[in-house]
């Protein structure tokens, strides 16, 4: 027998009013306590409330936790979903602190004049403000995102994805609205090729690049290696981004990594494919740190890996499916693109990047600007 319907993904959206009802009664109970001291009922039913409260808040978070990993999240409700998560953990630490030492107070008889009555409520309405952020942001995700509502949850795969014009447009970076970026290979990649990119590590004259005609009418890139590497990137600087491409690594063996955030001193965020496993990681220094890794859930034939980071919080999806999910600290602003490294043939479709965060573009376009001029000292001097 199935506990939960078929149309509710996660027990979330039924625990959620829990701790905000509990909470909130116990903030008050607290304030009426504060006010009528010859009723110490009051204030034990206030702790009561803070105990009960602080329990669902802890498993409300942590279904949170498997919700949001199970529901469909455009694009740009990545920072919202972001900034819930990080509210609820505050307030969950909040009240669960706070109610230990209330139960400490209780035990020693601490506070339980007037005036240590109305320095527990003050503080119990510093949680209040946490809670109600954490609930705008979570009524945000569903009533204007419409996260977790079915019909808003078919995963987009590969084959479903939208392309621009194929053939005869080149392969410019196009800006198909005001925060999303698209590359598409056609018959022209060949002559535009080395400037719609940043080169890093390798020409692309040295991978023997070639255009495939598709069957869909479209056309690929192929790019050949020969135990070589190379890192291409886009030319904008974001400090919020959502990448996806569609690729073809059939017959290659080696690292294909969707990278961002990219620093100087060879540090960046990546989301990859390494010889058959997914990895979402860190770069610092030359060395990888790994923050989540999955078996790549197909065999053969095309992808669309997608990588999605902003702020402490960094998720790796393919085919539409979250496989990685990861939190470090947030690096400055950068450029993004692709790496590969490795033996074999790559083929790209189409590649997008989404700025998660408008209003940041023009307050990092001096930054862009700094990247872009660093890079291409860098390449010139290769």
């Amino acid at each position: 027998m199935e506990l939960l319907p078929e149309w509710l993904p996660n027990v979330h959206p039924l625990l959620v009013h829990f701790p905000i009802a509990l909470l909130v009664s116990a903030v008050l109970m607290e304030g009426l306590g504060f006010l009528w001291l010859r009723f110490p009922w009051l204030k034990q039913a206030a702790l009561a409330l803070y105990v009960v409260g602080s329990l669902f808040a802890l498993g409300t978070y942590f279904s949170g936790r498997q919700a949001a990993d199970l529901v469909t999240v455009p694009d740009t409700a990545n920072p919202v979903l972001n900034e819930h998560a990080d509210m609820a953990l505050y307030t969950l630490l909040f009240f669960s602190t706070y109610t230990l030492l209330r139960l400490v107070f209780q035990r020693t008889g601490w506070l339980t004049g007037r005036g240590g009555s109305l320095v527990l409520w003050l503080i119990g309405l510093v949680g209040l403000g946490l809670l109600s952020e954490t609930a705008e942001h979570g009524g945000e995700l569903v009533y204007r995102y419409g996260v977790g509502i079915a019909a808003t949850g078919e995963a987009v795969h590969a084959d479903t994805l939208p392309s621009l014009p194929g053939p005869g447009q080149g392969t410019a970076v196009r800006q198909v609205g005001p925060d999303r970026w698209v590359w598409q290979a056609s018959e022209t990649a060949l002559v535009t090729l080395k400037h719609d990119f940043r080169w890093l590590k390798a020409d692309p004259a040295q991978m023997t690049p070639r255009i495939q005609n598709l069957p869909d009418g479209t056309s690929a890139l192929q790019l050949t290696l020969q135990n070589q590497t190379a890192a291409f990137l886009l030319p904008d600087t974001l400090a919020s981004i959502a990448m996806e491409v569609q690729v073809n690594l059939d017959a290659f063996r080696g690292q294909f990594r969707l990278i961002h955030h990219i620093q100087k001193g060879d540090t960046y965020n990546f989301v990859g494919i390494d010889n058959g496993k997914t990895v979402l990681g860190r770069r610092t220094g030359g060395r990888d740190r790994i923050l989540d890794t999955a078996p790549l859930p197909t065999r053969g034939g095309w992808l669309t890996l997608k990588a999605v980071g902003d702020g402490r919080h960094f998720r790796g999806y393919v085919n539409g499916k979250l496989l990685l999910h990861g939190h470090n600290s947030p690096l400055a602003p950068g450029p993004a693109g692709l790496f590969l490294s490795g033996n074999g043939t790559v083929v790209l479709k189409q590649l997008s990047v989404t700025n998660l965060k408008l209003e940041t573009t023009s307050s990092h376009k001096e930054d862009h600007d700094k990247h872009e001029a660093e890079h291409e000292s860098h390449s010139h001097s290769h």
